[in-house]
């Protein structure tokens, strides 16, 4: 034992380490666990050594965090690791993994090292990991500490923060122009008032205090300013923590300026939420296009709450969007190939049905709508009589699927592209089936 810790001493095991691990054949060979749990063993002697010698246990602490950055075989390369620590008893290593569970089963499910395995992820990760804690949801003191210490402000106690607010308008306006007060004022109400709008996430903190700064900077010097800025707070969060539903709102908008000829004040003057709201059935039918974009969301009820007390407008929409720096625009484009509102068939304005008038017709208006079309007669009676029994409104049209809507009308494949170029508001996610 004395022996091989001299050795050991001198000739290091991170330097043997580091060697095998350089050679490229050697993390392909079947025995380079079993080599890197011989050097555990050594490790564990060593350490079994150090105790008699200094009298006291010793107890080798690692902590491995930022594991749901990396590719899916290396996480469940660094799972295995972890086991392999913690498959003696006697070895005096703590392993603390901070991780987001949600992230590491997905990596492990999809990962080609677990091939043969169980595919439920959540079970791999509870035969290693022999004590979990969940990090409970922070509360409003938290937060605001968290936020106190990205914004750098640490010296004003929470007491301060609170009376830190507008004691009158006319004076914030002037100092506004200020982009320095404007931002220390902007920053102060994310502690104290929309603290409760802000998640739990420290890195999304640190994102939205330094958008803030930015945005204020890029519109202070917009003749709208005055009129806006008491909402530019609110709007950065939203497109921090939903940016698919504000995204989506912004689209619904857009759709809808493009269509009218031209835009009438009430129009301007709506608020978003009352837009979100109509939209709700259309975003619920499209769910599983947009999955991947929904799961960016935070709440959805807290969103709600959120878009209800800001009372923002379609007008103030068209002013933030063309300031807003958090909004991948990315999201807005996914959503707008959803919703089909750059077809090429748009353009037949004799021969389409909008949007906003197809959500208005009944089942006799969607029939008369149909026998306009070119279609065979014996067909087109048939098609109407199958509208009459499954009664497809407009709504029903436009929220149903392709394959439903199809499949209950019997229509053949050409009949099928006729009905389609006409009602161009259908769903969009599945073509021509």
């Amino acid at each position: 034992m004395a022996f091989k810790v001299i050795r050991n001493v001198i000739v290091t095991q991170k330097g043997k380490l580091m060697q095998k691990m350089k050679r490229t054949d050697m993390s392909s060979q079947l025995g380079f666990m079993s080599d890197v749990k011989k050097e555990i063993e050594i490790i564990t002697s060593y350490l079994q050594m150090m105790e008699i010698y200094r009298k006291q246990e010793i107890r080798v602490i690692i902590e491995v965090t930022n594991l749901d950055k990396c590719l899916p075989d290396r996480v469940v390369e660094v799972l295995h690791a972890v086991d392999i620590l913690l498959s003696n008893p006697d070895a005096p290593f703590i392993c603390i993994l901070a991780v987001d569970p949600g992230i590491i089963v997905e990596c492990a499910e999809k990962s080609d090292l677990l091939k043969g395995m169980a595919n439920n992820g959540y079970l791999f990760l509870n035969r290693i990991i022999t004590l979990l804690f969940s990090i409970p949801q922070m509360s409003h003191h938290t937060k605001a500490k968290h936020l106190d210490n990205i914004i750098g402000d640490q010296a004003k106690s929470p007491e301060n923060n609170e009376n830190y607010e507008i004691k009158n308008q006319e004076q914030e306006v002037i100092d506004s122009r200020n982009p320095e007060n404007a931002i220390n004022k902007a920053l102060q109400s994310v502690k104290s008032k929309e603290c409760e709008f802000i998640n739990d996430n420290v890195i999304n903190m640190r994102r939205i205090v330094n958008t803030i700064g930015i945005t204020i900077r890029l519109m202070i010097k917009d003749a709208e300013w005055k009129k806006i800025q008491f909402k530019v707070l609110k709007w950065v969060i939203m497109g921090a923590q939903w940016p698919c539903s504000l995204s989506w709102i912004l689209q619904c908008i857009e759709d809808e300026q493009q269509s009218a000829k031209e835009l009438h004040k009430a129009y301007l003057e709506k608020r978003l939420w009352d837009i979100y709201e109509m939209s709700l059935e259309a975003l619920h039918a499209n769910r599983k296009s947009l999955k991947q974009l929904l799961e960016l969301d935070g709440d959805p009820d807290i969103f709600s709450k959120l878009l209800k007390d800001s009372k923002f407008t379609v007008k103030d929409a068209n002013i933030l969007r063309k300031f807003t720096v958090n909004l991948d625009p990315t999201i807005q484009r996914k959503i707008e190939l959803l919703q089909g509102s750059f077809n090429f068939l748009r353009f037949k304005k004799d021969k389409i049905v909008s949007r906003l008038a197809l959500l208005e017709m009944d089942t006799d208006a969607v029939c008369k709508a149909i026998g306009k079309l070119n279609i065979q007669k014996k067909k087109l009676k048939k098609y109407i009589s199958m509208i009459e029994k499954h009664t497809l409104n407009g709504k029903a049209l436009l929220y149903t699927d392709n394959k439903e809507i199809r499949r209950a009308l019997g229509m053949t494949l050409g009949d099928w592209v006729t009905f389609r170029a006409a009602f161009l508001s259908l769903p969009t996610p599945t073509f021509l089936l």
